[in-house]
C-alpha cells in the first residue's frame, strides 16, 4: 500500500484526543470505608471487568475512528506485484498535458526526421490513458493561440498528434512549460501529469536564462499548481527520441546588430552566430552576406563538431530607409537547409530632428540644454544621426511640430 498525500501522516496525532480527554477528566478519589457500603461494592464487584473491558473498547474505537479518517486524507492505495521502472503508475483519472516541441530543429533527419520519433512518443502515452483520462495537446508553434479545453475523447487526441509537423518556431522549453502549468486550471481530474515530449536540442532549454527558470519552479511548487485542494503536485515527464549518430545541421543562430539607430554612411558591424551539431569538421562552407538581394562580403569558415563560431561584418547603408539583410549559409550539405539563412530588417534614418525646448533660449553654451545639444551634435555643421533644434518655452505654439516623432 502507498500513500498518495504522505505529508498528511501529521493527522494521526488527532487519534490521541480521545486518550488525552480521558487522562484530563480521570477522577482521583480518596478510599473510605464505609460499613453500608461493603453490601454495594460486593454487588459492583462482579461486573467490574466487564465495564472495564467496554470502557477500554469504547475508548479505542473513538481512537480508530479518528485515525481512519486522518488515514484517508492520505488517500491509500494499494499496488500489486513489482511496478516494472517504465511503467505509468497511476491512481485515479488522470489530466494529461502534453507539451510538444515542433520547432525547426524537429525536422532534422534523414529517411525520419526527429518530429515523427516525437509523434510515436505522444501516441504511445496516449495508448497508456484510460477511458475518462482528459488530455490537452499544447505545441510550441501555438503557444499564442487562445487556450482551448481539454479533450475526453483519446481518438481526437490521437488525431491531432498525427497532423503535427514540424514548424518554423524557435523552441522555448520555459514557455511551453507555463503554458502547460497554466492549463492544468481547464482540468477537473486530479492526476496531472505534464509531458515535454522535445528533440532535446540544447538551443530550446534557455539554460541560461537563469530567472524564467527560477519563476517556472516556483510557480509548479506552490499550492496555486494543484488548481484543486485534493491534487497533488504535477508530475513532470520528459519524452525525447535518442540521438542518431549520423546526424549533421550547421545553422545560423542569429543575426543581430547593437545599433538601435542606424544613420546612412555610417558603417556599422553585422554579428553572424553559426553552430555545428554533427561529427564531421566543416572546412569548405562560407557566410554570405546580402543586403537588399546583393551580395556585399562572404567569408569562408572552419567549424570542428559542436563549436560555434561569430562572424562579424562592416557594411553601411548608402540611403535611408528600410533595408532587408540577409546571411546565408554556403556549402552546409546539412540535414536541415531551412536553418542555412536568417533574415534581418533595419530602418535607416535620414537624419533624427530633435526638439529642445528652454526656458529661456541663449546663444552657444548658454541655457539650461546647450549641452545635450553639443552631446547630439558635437559638429552642428556636419552631417550626423541628430539635428537638435534649440526654442524658447515662448515659440513652441508657433513651431511645427510634424518633422519631430513623438
Amino acid at each position: 500500500m502507498i500513500l498518495l498525500n504522505p505529508g498528511l501522516l501529521g493527522g494521526l496525532a488527532v487519534a490521541l484526543v480521545p486518550l488525552l480527554i480521558h487522562l484530563l477528566h480521570r477522577r482521583r478519589v480518596r478510599r473510605v470505608d464505609w460499613g453500608a457500603m461493603r453490601f454495594l461494592a460486593m454487588l459492583l464487584a462482579t461486573s467490574r471487568r466487564r465495564l472495564a473491558l467496554e470502557h477500554w473498547l469504547l475508548l479505542g474505537l473513538r481512537c480508530l475512528i479518528l485515525a481512519l479518517i486522518a488515514l484517508a486524507f492520505c488517500r491509500p492505495a494499494l499496488v500489486s506485484g513489482p511496478v516494472p521502472e517504465e511503467r505509468i503508475v497511476r491512481h485515479g483519472r488522470t489530466a494529461a498535458i502534453l507539451l510538444i516541441d515542433d520547432s525547426l530543429s524537429t525536422a532534422v533527419g534523414r529517411g525520419q526526421p526527429r518530429m515523427d520519433a516525437i509523434k510515436a512518443l505522444a501516441r504511445a502515452y496516449l495508448d497508456s490513458l484510460e477511458p475518462g483520462d482528459e488530455v490537452s495537446v499544447l505545441t510550441a508553434s501555438g503557444l499564442a493561440d487562445p487556450p482551448g479545453d481539454p479533450l475526453f475523447d483519446l481518438a481526437s487526441a490521437h488525431a491531432l498528434v498525427a497532423d503535427l509537423r514540424a514548424s518554423q518556431t524557435a523552441a522555448d522549453i520555459p514557455e511551453l512549460l507555463a503554458a502547460g502549468s497554466a492549463q492544468i486550471a481547464r482540468h477537473l481530474n486530479p492526476g496531472v501529469e505534464l509531458v515535454l515530449l522535445t528533440d532535446g536540442d540544447a538551443a530550446g532549454w534557455q539554460a541560461a536564462d537563469r530567472a524564467q527558470w527560477r519563476a517556472l519552479c516556483s510557480r509548479l511548487r506552490t499550492p496555486g499548481a494543484r488548481a484543486s485542494g485534493t491534487r497533488g503536485f504535477p508530475r513532470l515527464l520528459v519524452c525525447a527520441p535518442s540521438a542518431r549518430a549520423n546526424e549533421e545541421n550547421l545553422g545560423i543562430a542569429a543575426l543581430a546588430t547593437q545599433r538601435a539607430l542606424i544613420p546612412p554612411t555610417t558603417p556599422i558591424a553585422l554579428h553572424v552566430a553559426v553552430f555545428h551539431h554533427g561529427r564531421r569538421v566543416r572546412a569548405d562552407t562560407r557566410i554570405q552576406l546580402r543586403v537588399d538581394g546583393r551580395t556585399v562580403a562572404e567569408r569562408a569558415i572552419r567549424l570542428k563538431p559542436g563549436q560555434e563560431h561569430e562572424a562579424v561584418f562592416t557594411h553601411a547603408f548608402a540611403e535611408p530607409g528600410s533595408h532587408v539583410v540577409e546571411a546565408i549559409l554556403l556549402g552546409a550539405r546539412d540535414d536541415l537547409p531551412d536553418d542555412d539563412r536568417r533574415l534581418l530588417a533595419l530602418e535607416v534614418a535620414e537624419r533624427e530632428a530633435v526638439l529642445l525646448v528652454e526656458g529661456r533660449q541663449a546663444p552657444g553654451l548658454g541655457g539650461s540644454l546647450a549641452f545635450v545639444a553639443a552631446a547630439l551634435a558635437p559638429e552642428p555643421d556636419a552631417r550626423g544621426l541628430f539635428a537638435p533644434r534649440r526654442i524658447a518655452v515662448t515659440e513652441l505654439a508657433e513651431h511645427d511640430l510634424a518633422p519631430y516623432r513623438g
